[in-house]
């Protein structure tokens, strides 16, 4: 989810050609503009978006814009949010392209990558640069040096934020409250999978020096197993006495047995310390995959026939 989007305007943004007209910006997440426009149509999934038609200001068009700064070329885009997603995660950039609307034809390209996305979701306020929390930077540039001769011809700010479509529980966490890192919200991880949970150590949302890590599954109700490492125990004991210092662990990610004949389960990790005090990950998706004994178990059952 991209909002508060803005775009800065190069200063000879008046040697483009037609550079009063109307654009509009389009934003895919895959190889082709083309197949994720109709992957969206379909209504299957959201891997396109496109924005309203904008103008740039008369300010920009003019030939002499020199003494004028970053911010007074600087117009908030009118489009709310731009809300895509990825199909698979073999997709590894969005592309973000400003387009002559009347015309159609692209303008500027610039490309960012979905790991950077994720990255600037952690970063907080930078006051030297001037730019709020979790804000990414593109710039668009043009294909051809005789469109426009310079390294840019605008560049995009926006605040960035992830939710997940199935899961709709799924709730940004204050900055402040956060410890885990590498922890987007909605992210999916399959069943078998490992995952390397990271934390930050100058976090002040929990302080403690040693501290138990659990999984939990706050859809269902909490239930005792066997043990706390139980893999149908909600919570789950994933590993205890770990040191703050040592910045990570790796956990294998599982489904609970009890769950079978569903397809996915929401989850969410938490630090407890030895007085009780805990601290929440975002909470994230683990999709339940065919092992190789349900492969087996199928063949078994198809030559028996």
């Amino acid at each position: 989810v991209l909002s508060n989007i803005t775009v800065t305007y190069h200063k000879n943004f008046s040697d483009l050609k037609d550079c009063n007209e109307e654009f509009h910006l389009s934003v895919f997440a895959g190889d082709s503009r083309d197949v994720c426009q109709k992957e969206t149509f379909s209504g299957r999934v959201k891997t396109f978006a496109q924005t309203s038609n904008f103008k740039p200001p008369k300010e920009c068009v003019q030939p002499t814009v020199d003494d004028l700064t970053d911010e007074e070329r600087t117009r908030p885009l009118q489009v709310g949010e731009i809300r895509l997603g990825r199909i698979n995660e073999e997709v590894k950039q969005v592309t973000f392209r400003m387009i002559w609307a009347e015309s159609g034809e692209d303008v500027a390209e610039g490309k960012v990558d979905w790991g950077d996305l994720m990255w600037e979701f952690e970063q907080g306020e930078d006051a030297e640069q001037g730019t709020k929390a979790q804000t990414v930077e593109i710039d668009l540039v043009c294909e051809s040096r005789d469109v426009f001769d310079e390294e840019y011809l605008v560049y995009l700010r926006a605040q960035v934020s992830f939710e997940n479509s199935v899961d709709k529980q799924c709730k940004e966490i204050e900055q402040s409250e956060r410890f885990f890192s590498e922890d987007a919200p909605g992210q999916v991880f399959y069943q078998g999978m490992e995952r390397f949970v990271t934390w930050d150590n100058a976090s002040t949302a929990f302080t403690a020096d040693t501290f138990d890590l659990y999984i939990e599954y706050p859809d269902l109700k909490p239930y005792a197993g066997v043990s706390e490492r139980s893999e149908d125990s909600n919570p789950r004991l994933l590993a205890c006495d770990i040191q703050r210092s040592s910045v990570g662990i790796t956990i294998m990610v599982d489904f609970p047995n009890h769950l079978a004949s569903q397809k996915c389960v929401a989850c969410q990790l938490y630090a407890q310390d030895k007085d009780g005090n805990k601290v929440l990950s975002h909470r994230f998706l683990v999709c339940q995959t065919w092992l190789l004994t349900d492969m087996e178990m199928m063949y078994a059952s198809f030559c028996k026939m």
